[in-house]
Formats: structure tokens, sequence, C-alpha cells
């Protein structure tokens, strides 16, 4: 380091750890992140030389994320790291000037600071993108940067896949460590139990593979633990045979919502023992129409077209379909477009048609408080945790997440999901998520179906979906998370404050 940069580099260090020890003003705290941020973009443009890894925000051009919350913040800079070693050597940097930062793998979180660092910088993974087949084609190990859609384009040539998701642009990544549903969750489990390893760069910078034999308090705090213990570079997971299949919804008429809810039903209980069937419901607001409408999606493993485990979800009347055969990756939702704001918060109980209607009918009487919002655009989307995933779940020293239901059987995932076009809008946004949240949560409790669990990709931010892993795994993961990460780093007070953090 240059004497300058050096002498720089002291008397911000010095500066900053005054600034924690004396509990000084936030705007000074803020100064001094801004300080160094400044010199860890120029160290790293040192690096990273006059390539096109690393941008400044009147350059950066041609940057997208998915939230406008999102994209209205800017970062001093943003890097694009293409190796484990490049990881390495930006957080080592960042520490070293205490620069705040965000990580970006998919880019589909709706907080701020959690994707695109708000003055810090942002570390974007997609340049980790390779997808490497085992010889056995029983694994295959997964960039951090990639897409869900680019893992499954990767994959289905060899007529394989991973367990992953339904929308397109939603990285493997966050989605992964968050938990991760699946079609392939009923026979497989959850994206999180499918991997075998992880690729992590520790708090301090070195590289570690983690595995259940190799680092079993590690792997445990990886599977659900989010990126409260470093950076995840890389995943090998489990792959299976996999080709074309059964996808798509099928539309009803509300007048058809008993019906249909109850095939939900029984899906998600009686049914449940052809795993090659997944599923779940939407019931949304058509803002242009003002009017409702519910499908049924149905996903099954094998190229049939009238599985006989959707016959009852069939002989119900459809105003229209579009379920297909094809390879998912020409299936794959892609979701809402970019532009908009987003905002999503979920519940979890124990499976019943009549809850599922309540909340469908919470749903619409809070909607007609707000329909008006430009670019409204609301749904309940209601799927099952398959009961067989629970079970995977405990595989291997078992996960963080707590999955239990009261009766050793399945539970059922609520989501509200919407996107609006103004920031004058967001008060009422959020008080129409949270009037629907707490009333849904009210009734299940009522009803006495009501389950801790809360799906932390589904969060809201000001759930806490550690708490709802049970107080043994939070604990757990609190240890963990002290043990590899003494300094802070990845904590709420640390360096990388966003998304959901364990202390």
């Amino acid at each position: 380091m240059a004497l300058k940069s050096l002498f720089f580099h002291l008397v911000l260090t010095a500066f900053f750890q005054g600034a924690v020890g004396s509990n000084v003003s936030q705007s000074k705290g803020q100064f001094v992140a801004a300080l160094g941020c400044e010199q860890a973009c120029a160290e790293l443009e040192a690096i990273f030389g006059p390539s096109s890894a690393l941008h400044y925000p009147l350059n950066d051009t041609t940057f997208e994320i998915w939230d406008a919350k999102q994209a209205e913040v800017t970062p001093s800079c943003r890097v694009e790291p293409s190796t484990t070693s490049d990881v390495a050597d930006v957080l080592s940097i960042l520490v070293r000037n205490a620069c705040t930062f965000a990580i970006k793998g998919g880019g589909h979180s709706r907080a701020v600071d959690a994707s695109n660092s708000d003055g810090g910088v942002t570390v974007d993974m997609n340049r980790l993108h390779a997808v490497d087949i085992a010889e056995d084609r029983r694994s295959a190990r997964l960039g951090a940067g990639l897409t869900l859609l680019q893992a499954y384009r990767a994959l289905e040539p060899k007529r394989l896949s991973n367990v992953a998701g339904r929308v397109s642009s939603v990285g493997i990544a966050g989605y992964t460590m968050g938990g991760g549903f699946s079609n392939l969750t009923p026979k497989l489990g959850l994206a999180v139990d499918n991997v075998l390893e992880y690729e992590l760069v520790l708090p301090n910078s070195t590289v570690v593979n983690v595995t259940y034999e190799s680092e079993p308090d590690l792997y445990f705090a990886l599977r659900g633990g989010a990126n409260n213990f470093g950076i995840v570079t890389h995943f090998t997971v489990r792959v299976a045979e996999q080709g074309p299949q059964l996808f798509g919804p099928k539309y009803y008429s509300p007048n058809y919502t008993d019906q249909v809810m109850h095939e939900a039903f029984r899906l998600t209980t009686e049914l449940s023992s052809d795993t090659d069937m997944a599923f779940w419901t939407r019931y949304a607001y058509n803002q242009s129409a003002d009017s409702y409408n519910l499908s049924l999606v149905q996903a099954y493993l094998q190229p049939i077209p009238e599985p006989a485990v959707f016959a009852g979800v069939d002989a119900i009347p459809s105003q229209s379909s579009g379920v297909s055969i094809d390879w998912f990756s020409n299936q794959i939702d892609e979701g809402v477009p970019f532009g908009f704001r987003h905002l999503f918060t979920t519940l979890t109980y124990t499976p019943s048609a009549e809850l599922d209607k309540l909340i469908h009918a919470i749903f619409a009487e809070e909607v007609a408080t707000v329909k008006s919002t430009p670019g409204f655009s609301p749904s309940v989307v209601i799927q099952p945790i398959h009961q067989n995933a629970i079970a995977i779940a405990k595989e291997r020293g078992g996960n963080a997440l707590g999955l239990e239901s009261a009766n050793g059987g399945p539970l059922t995932l609520a989501l509200l999901t919407f996107g609006w076009m103004n920031a004058a809008d967001d008060e009422a946004m959020y008080a129409f998520a949270e009037a629907w949240r707490c009333r849904s949560e009210e009734v299940a409790r009522e009803m006495g179906l009501w389950n801790r669990y809360l799906y932390i990709n589904y969060c809201k931010e000001d759930q806490d979906p550690f708490g709802g892993y049970g107080e043994k795994n939070k604990e757990r993961l609190r240890r963990i998370q002290r043990k590899v990460d003494p300094e802070g780093i990845f904590t709420r007070e640390g360096l990388n404050r966003g998304n959901f953090k364990l202390q």
C-alpha cells in the first residue's frame, strides 16, 4: 500500500474505532463509512484495473436490479469478482477499510441494502456462473452467481435437474440458502437439503469447504442460516435424472373456490404419496378488470398429460389452461418485470381448506382498501410443505429450519406477494401487508392451526424467521455465527447488514 493510502487508512481506522467506542452520532458514522468505502473502491480499482469488473455509479448504466426500492440506492462502487480468490480479496479490502457492503446473487430481495449497497460496495456475484457436472451424474457444482434459469439450461441438455425454483431471474444463492421450494421438493426435499458441500469465504477472508463430515456445525448453519456466516461462492448440489415434465396453471372462476381448495387440501394430505406431484394455488386481484381470479398450478415430473393424482382438480370446470409438457426451462415463470416496488409477507399453518378460504377472504377485504394504488398487483399463493420434505430436512444432522408439525404431517405456507409503482404509496402498501398478515395469523391461531415456522425468502423485513426456527436452533445459529465472525462483520451492526440477521 502506498504511504499516502496507508496514512489515510490508519487515520480512518482510528476514527472508526473511536466512533464505535464513544457512540458518536449516526451522521458521523456515515461520514466515516463513506470515507472507508471511497478508499475501498480505490483499492479494488487497483486490483481489477480498468476492466469491466469495477463500476462507479456514473458509468454503471447497464446495472439492473429487480426491486425498484433497491434500484433507487447508490453504492460507492460495484465489483464483479470472477473467482473465489477474487471474492476473498474483495472481502479483505472491505473489512480492512470498514466499508459496508451488500452481496448480490440474483438480486430478488425486497429490502433496501440487501442486494445493492446504500453508499457502500455492491459485491455482484454474477460472474461466478459455472456449472460443473460430476462424472457419476449425481451432483453438480454451481456458481453462486447463477440464476435458476441459467442452472436449468445448463443441466437439461444432460437430462438432469437440481432442486430449484420457479421464477427465472431468482438467484441460486439466496434461494438455496433460505430453503428453496421446487417441483422436486416432494421427492427430494428442499433445495437446502440437497446441498452436499458449500465453498465459503469466511469473514476473515479464508476459504473453507463445508460438508456434514468436515464442518458439521457450519454445515447445519448454512442450511437455512442465510448470509450470516460469510460469502458462499459455490454449491455442490445433488442432481437427479429429469426430462420434460407436465407443468402449468388452470384458471377457475372464484365461484369454484370451495371445490378447488378442497382438492388442494386432498393433494396436500391424502394424495401426497405420489411424490412426482407438486402444486400450489394463487388467488390474485386484477386491477384493470377490478376482479379476482383463482388458479391451481399443476406440476408432475413425468410427461403424462393427465396424471391420475390431478383427476379431482381436472374434474372442476376451468376457464382456461396453461398446462403443457416441456422442458422446465421453457415453462419457468418470468415473474413480475423489473421496475416495480415489491413486498412479501408470510405465515405457516396446519393444512385446512377452511383456513385457506378465510385467508382469501381477508385478502379481498384488505385489497378493497388500496386497490386503486398505481401498479398494484397482489396475490396470495398457498402451497404445501410436503411431509416427505419435512422428513428429509432431518437428514445429515438436520437443517436449521426447525420444520415441525403438530401431528407429524405436512404444513401449508401462505405468501402475500405484490408490487406497486410509486414511493409515495410505500406506507399504505406496508400497512396493507401487515393487516393481511396479522388478521390471517390471528384466525390461524384461533383455529389452533398456526405454526411458528416462517420461510425466510418470503418474510417481510420486520418478521423474525429465525424465531420461527425455534429457540434451540436460533441460539445454536448465534453461537456458530459468533465463532466464525467474532468481529461481527455479518451482523446488523456490522458491515454486511442487509437481509435477516441473527444478531
